[in-house]
């Protein structure tokens, strides 16, 4: 049987600075760890390319083999999250 089902979007809403600081503590409580690859596959490529372009990133520096970023799955004001992690500032992509 074949799925109808459509892929879901993520867009990129900000990080903890320009967002709402309660907002994001309470998101925090809610912090999964997922892997790389998992990040990747949720957001899609172009928000892949944005968040990596917009932190610095390229091909001899590439942000996988930064230590300091971690990937999250949360709930951002009843919305399905993924957050990455980079240098304690939480970059958040919400579900549209």
């Amino acid at each position: 049987m074949l799925s109808c089902m459509k892929k879901k979007r993520f867009q990129y809403i900000g990080n903890c600075v320009q967002l709402d600081g309660d907002d994001v503590n309470e998101m925090k409580t809610t912090f999964t760890e997922i892997t790389l690859g998992t990040f990747m596959r949720n957001i899609g490529k172009e928000n892949w390319r944005m968040i990596q372009k917009k932190l610095g990133y390229d091909r001899n520096f590439p942000i996988k083999n930064d230590w300091h970023v971690g990937y999250y799955k949360a709930v951002y004001k009843n919305k399905l999250a993924y957050v990455l992690v980079w240098s304690g500032f939480e970059h958040v992509f919400i579900e549209t």
